[in-house]
């Protein structure tokens, strides 16, 4: 856009060389350079399925039995801690043999005795007169260290009797120097009996345990708790300190635990570095294999295809579990496809066992076949699971196809499959989407409601009907592309596409809330779908045209931490500097930009990068770095290439090149925004002739252009600054004309009647001034105030107290101030001193408290009328008033006028010391204080002091003498 209207509408009434002198601050503030224009590029939706966008679409999940990404591994599962041993009771070689051959050594009466006894019938086996000896003891003898002790052996027997709740409550009873072995067998009851709550409460207290060993474990237990409950960060912190601790048993699987939470909290780094450190302590543990797998399968994330490929041929060569071998040959394709040996690939896709996961090396090695340019080759891949009948194949031939922009053929080639066949269904699913993606929604939503139709029972439906909303929405029908989208259940495996779509349609039908609030749900239900990263760039974008920044740049940071498509960071990076840049956060918006553009400066939204760039340069009065942008978009498409071209123009004009200016206005295709600018530089070179014919010329081609009239008053202000009212008249009327019926056809003939009256057109300027008199509006106030001021040049007294009066009823403060002073001078003109004085009462009211120069003035006008009726002494005291408010010239004005009272009163003396006071307040080369101070020097001869008045016309003559004005 370019700025039309608003700014030399501002300028009226100014002189004209102020007006000049502002014009190019008008061309770089006008209120439509304030805004950005909108972003040209559209981001690439799939919703939208533009022809030009290169890529596979994403496939539908319930037809693509494999996933294109990395598929899940089959992880090791982490045992549960071993029980504690249980007393054997009739070994003599049991784990208690020491401890009750010296507990009955040292038996004793009392609770001693029991206690030996209870021992002793445990070590014969007898576990129910031990229970009775037990219970016994606690009964009797229930503070004592041996009844604590008591409680410990009375839960080993219900433990290894199976009952764990009456094990778990006795454990609890124990406090002595055996507590933290009760707290132990206490928590793997627990556990045992499904209460992990408690259990865990107590495993976490057992990592304060005295012995390493039971720390070990317990660290162990949170971090398998932990790690259950997906709190995968804190799991490793608990497996890491298990490791620091553990012996035995317990190390390697807290070792391997370490890297199974690592993994799952997302630190391939650190889950790589925990599993190759179990691998190479353990290398013979049962979960080795597994281990191998999954580490590999880091690695393949982390791009490193060898390392895995290494991992891959141990578990393909010697795990016992088929599914493990079958897996790692398919990492094996998919590390050689990494590597980009897509020969090797081939070689390694024939040794993966007939299966699901063959399937998946097909379509792995199949979508980098096709990725590298080679369908025919995928589609020779995928022709084992083709013949199978199995979808995957097919997608995998629609996608060569698509790949090759050969829609019509793939959808003619599903065509061909009879309605017979058990594929007819998703035949006829494929072609209708190949015709969509061919460009024929028509015929698209035709085979798609056919299909619908024909196949009720197909288990696909709900792709038809999402296939079918999206054909409906490129062909406008929005609200049946609704009605189809919503016909999608929940749960449905289509259901993605389908609230997909119904976002994109409250984006596009501008509700900026439910669009926001639809995208957000999108993504916080299916946090994986292929368009997550395009649901994050159109929810940004709502939430900023719904007026919501900091959301919108929050949406756009989460999009470029998060984006697998380099495409989608580059459009997060763009983004946010563009809506920095409408927001008016011009200087991070440059920062954002700039960095872009220096590290992709031919990416994706380099064009809109330097465009946006350009308009912030712009805007900001940068005119030179925002003048090489616009040249570097000039031979882009439109409209971003035209736009530049003619901002290429303006920041010339704006740089006071104008010559330059104007040449590049004149080599734009004809239209109004070349022919305005290539006027304006006109105005600057003062070339009025041309610009005259150039404003003909457009109010002639763009006669509803309001910028005509812009260029008429241009002209006829350049007009008045070389002093040609005359003519400056002429433009001012032919403005006007332009104008038509408007406010600003009444300004434009305001001036063109005080160009009248500078070129001594009275008549023709006062009936101007008369028409626009009856406006009720600024344009009639000011006319009026004209009207009077003309009726005072022209003598014609009365006339000009009433149209004052006029304005005074219409104005107040200052204004009508000024009106009433106006009423006055005529009252007195015409001898009617009453009414004058009355006049500057009403003015003296109507002064502001704030403005005591308005009301210095009022006196000094009441004083003059005062003196001039002939009423002198009266007129001295409200003059020296006037003159003791301040220095001024209404207040030098007062101090003449109250001399020449004080004379008329008889006063000489006063007179003689007032006149040498202004002589002394204000400098003696203004031509009033030389009339006081001659003034002055007159009364001093008539006193007979002629050294005095000697001296002051000496002063009087010195000045002259100086050449001083």
């Amino acid at each position: 856009m370019r700025p039309a209207t608003a700014w030399i509408r501002a300028l009226a009434g100014a002189a004209a060389a102020l007006w000049l002198a502002s014009l190019s601050l008008g061309l770089e503030t006008g209120p439509e350079e304030l805004r950005l224009p909108e972003v040209v590029v559209r981001a690439r939706d799939p919703l939208r399925l533009e022809a030009s966008r290169r890529g596979v679409l994403p496939l539908e999940p319930s037809a693509f039995p494999v996933r294109l990404t990395l598929p899940a591994v089959p992880t090791p599962a982490l045992p549960t801690p071993v029980a504690p041993p249980a007393p054997a009771v009739r070994s003599p070689g049991c784990a208690y043999r020491g401890a009750l051959t010296s507990a009955i050594a040292r038996a004793a009466k009392g609770a001693e005795g029991i206690h030996k006894t209870a021992l002793d019938r445990l070590s014969q086996g007898n576990q129910a007169e031990a229970e009775r000896f037990f219970l016994e003891l606690r009964h009797r003898y229930p503070e004592t260290p041996e009844a604590d002790d008591a409680a410990f052996w009375l839960g080993e027997i219900r433990r290894s009797q199976g009952n764990l709740d009456d094990a778990v409550g006795f454990y609890a009873l124990v406090r002595g120097e055996r507590r933290w072995q009760a707290r132990v067998r206490q928590a793997w009851c627990l556990d045992r009996l499904g209460r992990a709550g408690e259990a865990l409460a107590l495993w976490e207290d057992l990592t304060r345990a005295d012995a390493p060993a039971f720390r070990a474990l317990a660290w162990y237990r949170v971090g398998q708790s932990r790690l259950e409950a997906s709190r995968f960060a804190e799991a490793a912190d608990a497996f890491a300190r298990a490791l620091e601790l553990a012996t035995g048993e317990v190390a390697p699987h807290a070792s391997l635990g370490l890297g199974l939470a690592r993994f799952r909290a997302g630190d391939a780094q650190g889950a790589e570095e925990a599993l190759y450190a179990f691998l190479l302590r353990y290398p013979d543990h049962p979960n080795r294999d597994s281990a191998r797998l999954l580490l590999a399968w880091i690695l393949l994330g982390r791009g490193k295809a060898s390392e895995a490929a290494e991992q891959l041929r141990a578990v393909a060569g010697a795990a016992a579990d088929p599914e493990l071998r079958a897996a790692a040959r398919y990492g094996l394709v998919r590390s050689l496809v990494l590597q980009g040996d897509l020969e090797a690939a081939s070689g390694a896709l024939a040794d993966v066992p007939e299966g699901p996961w063959a399937d998946r090396g097909r379509v792995t090695l199949g979508r980098a076949l096709l990725e590298a340019g080679r369908a025919r080759d995928a589609l020779s891949v995928a022709g084992p699971a083709a013949e199978r009948g199995l979808p995957v194949a097919r997608y995998l031939a629609g996608e060569a196809l698509y790949a090759l922009s050969r829609f019509e053929e793939a959808a003619g080639a599903f065509r061909q499959i009879p309605d017979g066949s058990n594929l007819a269904a998703p035949a006829r699913h494929r072609e209708g989407l190949c015709l969509l993606l061919a460009g024929q929604p028509a015929e698209a939503a035709r085979v798609l409601r056919a299909a619908l139709r024909r196949h009720p029972t197909y288990d696909r439906r709900d792709w038809l009907r999402a296939w079918l909303g999206e054909a409906l929405y490129r062909l406008g029908d929005l609200d049946g592309a609704a009605e189809a989208f919503g016909a999608v259940p929940a749960g449905s495996p289509a259901e993605p596409l389908a609230r997909y779509g119904e976002a994109w349609i409250a984006f596009d039908q501008r509700r900026w809330d439910e669009a926001a609030r639809r995208f957000a749900a999108f993504l916080a239900r299916f946090p994986d779908d292929p368009n997550r990263d395009e649901a994050l760039l159109a929810r940004a974008r709502a939430l900023y045209n719904r007026r919501d920044l900091p959301a919108a740049l929050s949406a756009l940071d989460r999009l470029e931490a998060t984006a697998a498509d380099p495409y989608y960071r580059s459009a997060a990076r763009f983004f946010r500097g563009w809506m920095l840049a409408r927001s008016g956060n011009d200087r991070r918006a440059e920062e954002l930009l700039t960095a872009l553009l220096a590290e992709e400066p031919t990416g994706p939204f380099a064009v809109e990068a330097r465009r946006t760039l350009a308009w912030v340069w712009y805007r900001a009065g940068r005119f030179e770095p925002a003048l090489e942008a616009f040249r570097q978009l000039r031979a882009e498409p439109d409209p971003v290439g035209p736009e530049a071209r003619l901002k290429v123009a303006d920041c010339l004009y704006n740089l006071e090149r104008f010559e330059e200016a104007r040449a590049a206005y004149r080599a734009l295709p004809e239209g109004p925004e070349a022919r305005f600018g290539e006027a304006l530089c006109l105005v600057r070179l003062g070339r009025t002739e041309d610009l005259s014919l150039a404003v003909d010329r457009f109010l002639r081609d763009y006669p509803a252009d309001p910028r005509g009239v812009d260029l008429a008053l241009a002209l006829a202000r350049l007009l008045e600054s070389e002093g040609r009212a005359q003519d400056a008249a002429r433009a001012y009327e032919r403005a006007a004309r332009a104008a038509g019926e408007t406010a600003r056809a009444a300004e434009a003939r305001l001036e063109a009647a005080r160009q009248r009256l500078a070129a001594g057109d009275r008549e023709g300027a006062g009936r101007i001034f008369e028409e626009l008199a009856l406006r009720d509006d600024l344009v009639g106030l000011a006319a009026l105030r004209d009207l009077a001021r003309l009726a005072e040049a022209q003598g014609r007294d009365a006339r000009a107290a009433d149209l004052w009066d006029r304005v005074a009823q219409r104005t107040q403060g200052p204004e009508r101030v000024e009106a009433l002073r106006g009423a006055a001078r005529a009252r007195a003109a015409l001898l009617e001193w009453d009414r004058a004085l009355a006049a500057l009462d009403a003015a003296a009211g109507a002064c502001p408290p704030d403005r005591p120069d308005l009301r210095q003035a009022v006196e000094a006008d009441r004083g003059r009328v005062l003196l001039l009726s002939g009423r002198p002494a009266e007129a001295a005291a409200v003059l020296q008033a006037a003159a003791d408010l301040g220095k001024s010239a209404d207040g030098l004005r007062a101090l003449v006028w109250a001399g020449r009272a004080l004379e008329a009163a008889g006063r000489p003396d006063e007179a003689l010391e007032t006149f040498l006071r202004i002589g002394y307040l204000y400098p003696d080369d203004d031509p009033q204080v030389r009339e006081a101070l001659g003034r002055a020097a007159d009364l001093l001869e008539a006193r007979g002091e002629t050294e005095r008045a000697r001296s002051v016309r000496a002063r009087l003559g010195a000045r002259s003498e100086g050449g001083e004005p």
